[in-house]
């Protein structure tokens, strides 16, 4: 069971998906990236796609920097299929040991134009998003622990 840190919630609970501020829920953000698109990677890509999501969200960047959130970063090296993934885990220390299961995730892709530009955006075919989830939660919630201090 999921374990909350926050003393005003129960203690096996996942706080509600429905929030009055929902930039401070933990929540599991899995970013898709074509592995084409990312032949000669660089931790500067790393750092683009991390501000890129950041405005996208609303987020401050610095709460990357703060270590607010964690990032497992599976390079363009370790693709699967074409793809490769960066994980977020927002608000890690929310949770303790939580069921990922029960933990919202969200799917964005991640593209990069010839010139360099990073964008990102949402699968907006709900069945298709479920779908991508489902098979990407099989292997990124057993492989990556929450808020885990390994980066792969």
């Amino acid at each position: 069971m999921a374990e909350n840190t926050k003393d005003s919630a129960p203690s096996d609970t996942v706080p509600s998906a429905v929030s009055t501020d929902k930039l401070n829920q933990p929540k599991r953000i899995i970013l898709q990236h074509r592995e084409n698109d990312f032949n000669d990677w660089s931790w500067e890509d790393y750092h683009s796609v991390i501000r890129a999501y950041a405005a996208l969200s609303g987020r401050p960047v610095d709460e990357f920097d703060r270590k607010i959130h964690h990032a497992h970063v599976q390079t363009p090296f370790a693709a699967v299929r074409g793809f490769f993934y960066m994980i977020l885990d927002l608000h890690k220390d929310l949770l303790r040991n939580p069921d990922l299961s029960q933990v919202q995730h969200e799917l964005y892709r991640v593209c990069r134009a010839e010139d360099g530009t990073i964008s990102l955006g949402k699968v907006w075919n709900p069945v298709k998003e479920q779908n991508l989830l489902r098979k990407i939660k099989h292997f990124s919630d057993r492989l990556y622990e929450w808020g885990d201090e390994c980066t792969c």
